[in-house]
Protein backbone atom coordinates (compact mmCIF):
# COMPACT_ATOMS: atom_id res chain seq x y z
CA UNK A 1 0.00 0.00 0.00
CA UNK A 2 2.76 2.19 0.91
CA UNK A 3 4.85 1.25 -2.50
CA UNK A 4 1.66 2.22 -4.39
CA UNK A 5 1.27 5.84 -2.72
CA UNK A 6 4.88 6.56 -3.31
CA UNK A 7 4.47 5.61 -7.12
CA UNK A 8 1.61 7.82 -7.18
CA UNK A 9 3.33 10.62 -5.25
CA UNK A 10 6.28 10.14 -7.67
CA UNK A 11 4.19 10.73 -10.50
CA UNK A 12 2.74 13.31 -9.21
CA UNK A 13 6.41 15.31 -8.68
CA UNK A 14 7.67 14.82 -12.32
CA UNK A 15 4.49 16.02 -13.83
CA UNK A 16 5.02 19.37 -11.47
CA UNK A 17 8.36 19.36 -12.23
CA UNK A 18 7.55 19.23 -16.03
CA UNK A 19 5.26 22.00 -15.53
CA UNK A 20 2.36 19.52 -16.24
CA UNK A 21 -0.54 19.24 -13.71
CA UNK A 22 -2.23 15.46 -13.10
CA UNK A 23 -5.44 15.49 -13.23
CA UNK A 24 -7.95 13.58 -10.63
CA UNK A 25 -11.07 12.28 -11.49
CA UNK A 26 -13.52 13.64 -9.37
CA UNK A 27 -15.65 10.77 -7.24
CA UNK A 28 -19.34 11.20 -7.81
CA UNK A 29 -20.75 10.08 -4.35
CA UNK A 30 -24.47 9.26 -5.96
CA UNK A 31 -26.44 8.14 -8.79
CA UNK A 32 -24.83 8.62 -12.23
CA UNK A 33 -27.81 9.41 -13.97
CA UNK A 34 -28.47 12.87 -11.49
CA UNK A 35 -25.09 13.91 -13.34
CA UNK A 36 -25.80 13.13 -16.49
CA UNK A 37 -29.54 14.12 -16.74
CA UNK A 38 -28.44 17.91 -15.60
CA UNK A 39 -26.19 18.18 -18.43
CA UNK A 40 -29.52 16.24 -20.67
CA UNK A 41 -31.53 19.47 -19.52
CA UNK A 42 -28.72 21.80 -20.83
CA UNK A 43 -28.32 20.14 -23.59
CA UNK A 44 -31.83 19.40 -25.14
CA UNK A 45 -34.30 20.96 -22.66
CA UNK A 46 -32.77 24.68 -21.00
CA UNK A 47 -32.18 27.14 -23.74
CA UNK A 48 -30.33 30.14 -23.91
CA UNK A 49 -32.08 32.73 -26.94
CA UNK A 50 -33.24 29.88 -28.63
CA UNK A 51 -30.19 28.03 -28.44
CA UNK A 52 -29.04 24.97 -26.16
CA UNK A 53 -27.43 26.14 -22.95
CA UNK A 54 -24.26 23.88 -23.86
CA UNK A 55 -22.51 24.45 -27.05
CA UNK A 56 -21.71 20.36 -27.12
CA UNK A 57 -22.31 17.33 -29.04
CA UNK A 58 -23.93 14.06 -26.53
CA UNK A 59 -20.74 12.55 -28.03
CA UNK A 60 -18.51 15.27 -26.63
CA UNK A 61 -20.40 15.54 -23.23
CA UNK A 62 -20.29 11.71 -22.87
CA UNK A 63 -16.48 12.07 -23.28
CA UNK A 64 -15.94 14.81 -20.74
CA UNK A 65 -18.05 13.03 -18.09
CA UNK A 66 -16.24 9.47 -18.75
CA UNK A 67 -12.93 11.94 -18.83
CA UNK A 68 -13.65 13.77 -15.38
CA UNK A 69 -15.79 11.58 -12.91
CA UNK A 70 -15.53 8.08 -11.47
CA UNK A 71 -18.03 6.50 -9.08
CA UNK A 72 -17.72 6.58 -5.65
CA UNK A 73 -15.84 3.60 -5.39
CA UNK A 74 -13.01 4.75 -7.74
CA UNK A 75 -14.22 2.89 -10.20
CA UNK A 76 -14.57 4.43 -14.25
CA UNK A 77 -17.69 5.34 -15.38
CA UNK A 78 -19.24 2.93 -18.88
CA UNK A 79 -19.39 5.44 -21.63
CA UNK A 80 -22.36 3.52 -23.27
CA UNK A 81 -24.27 4.17 -19.86
CA UNK A 82 -23.71 7.85 -20.05
CA UNK A 83 -24.30 8.05 -23.70
CA UNK A 84 -27.23 5.98 -23.13
CA UNK A 85 -28.73 8.37 -20.16
CA UNK A 86 -28.30 11.10 -23.22
CA UNK A 87 -30.38 9.71 -25.76
CA UNK A 88 -33.49 11.76 -25.71
CA UNK A 89 -35.15 8.46 -26.59
CA UNK A 90 -34.67 6.72 -23.24
CA UNK A 91 -36.27 8.75 -20.49
CA UNK A 92 -36.68 5.61 -18.08
CA UNK A 93 -33.25 5.80 -17.72
CA UNK A 94 -32.68 9.62 -16.60
CA UNK A 95 -34.19 10.09 -12.67
CA UNK A 96 -37.90 10.76 -11.78
CA UNK A 97 -39.18 13.62 -10.58
CA UNK A 98 -38.23 12.88 -6.56
CA UNK A 99 -34.64 12.77 -7.32
CA UNK A 100 -33.89 15.17 -10.14
CA UNK A 101 -32.10 18.09 -10.02
CA UNK A 102 -34.24 21.13 -12.37
CA UNK A 103 -31.94 23.52 -13.75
Amino acid sequence: EKLEQLKKRTAQRTAVLNGKTLKEKIPIRGHLNILVDAFYQMLHEKKANGLPYIDATASEITDFIVNNFVDKDGHPISESTVRTMLSPNKPEKRPKNDNKINL
